[in-house]
């Protein structure tokens, strides 16, 4: 956008005649092009408020480096916003509002890139697979504070972004 300068100039096939400089200004008015965002919410829980669970080794270190590395890669061609949520921080509350704030703050567009990591336990009842939070309970066979497939596609739904990728 602006003003922009163009010159061009007339040279023998020997270069060794150049035509006087014909030049023009020409201006811009479109809006300037935006790079498209690309948002990675990176989750991982080695620890759980459960103490019936074994702890994780890796599922926190995963989802940094994750979130690292593909923020590296992905800066040259997106704007890159990389938010990790780990262990504690991972609760199930912690998890919708971190998706209701990216939905709300980043007002993502169909030219926008969302990228979900999910590592940690999960668990299958009743045909239901759950991604456990932090803070999960299982209260009379019931699963509590888990994340359901269902619920991850309505929270998709709500940011808007044509283009998702998401990783358990």
């Amino acid at each position: 956008p602006g003003p922009n300068l163009v010159e061009v100039v007339a040279r023998s096939s020997l270069h060794q005649i150049d035509s006087p400089a014909a030049a023009i200004q020409v201006v811009c008015t479109a809006a300037a092009v935006s790079r498209p965002r690309l948002c990675i919410l990176a989750i991982g829980i080695d620890t759980y408020s459960q103490s019936q669970l074994l702890d994780l080794n890796y599922a926190a270190i995963d989802a940094q480096d994750l979130a690292a590395e593909v923020r590296k890669i992905a800066s040259t061609q997106f704007d890159v916003y990389a938010i990790t949520l780990l262990n504690e921080k991972a609760t199930f509350e912690g998890i919708a509002h971190k998706f209701k704030q990216i939905s709300t703050n980043l007002n993502l567009t169909g030219d926008d890139v969302f990228l979900l990591f999910l590592a940690g336990h999960g668990m299958t009842r009743n045909e239901q697979f759950y991604f456990l939070s932090h803070n999960f309970k299982q209260f009379q066979g019931e699963v509590v504070n888990a994340v359901t497939p269902e619920l991850v596609r309505q929270w998709l739904v709500d940011l808007k972004a044509f283009k998702t990728l998401v990783l358990i």
